[in-house]
């Protein structure tokens, strides 16, 4: 199913370098009958972020120098596909899955992971 939205996201970030997983962004919707369609994709993910965010700060906290590698987008991504990754770092996501696979807060950023990826509309 493809539907045509119109929308502006709009980037609230100071800092001009691409960020994989955390900032800021507002959506403005010019049509008010795509808010419904809109909120079921962008809060599964919202959450997941906020759950990352949590975990990541949890770690820094704790002064686990892991919280690093849930700052690699390209790490978190393999976690959440179950792929291997790339040469230069299956090593650390080898290591991610294995440290972390009775840690309950990983289970559910990887179970709400596949969740909020598999409901976004593909073309």
């Amino acid at each position: 199913m493809t539907r045509k939205i119109e929308t502006q996201i709009i980037n609230n970030s100071k800092n001009k370098e691409k960020d994989g997983i955390f900032g800021s962004f507002e959506i403005r919707i010019n049509n008010n009958s795509d808010k419904k369609f809109l909120y079921k994709f962008v809060y599964p993910y919202k959450h997941w972020q906020n759950m990352l965010t949590v975990l990541v700060t949890r770690l820094f906290k704790e002064d686990n120098k892991d919280y690093r590698y849930f700052l690699d987008y390209e790490i978190v991504r393999a976690c959440i596909s179950d792929t291997k990754g790339t040469k230069k770092k299956i090593d650390k996501i080898k290591y991610i899955k294995d440290k972390y696979k009775n840690d309950k807060l990983y289970q559910d950023l990887i179970k709400d992971g596949i969740i909020a990826h598999s409901e976004i509309p593909t073309e």
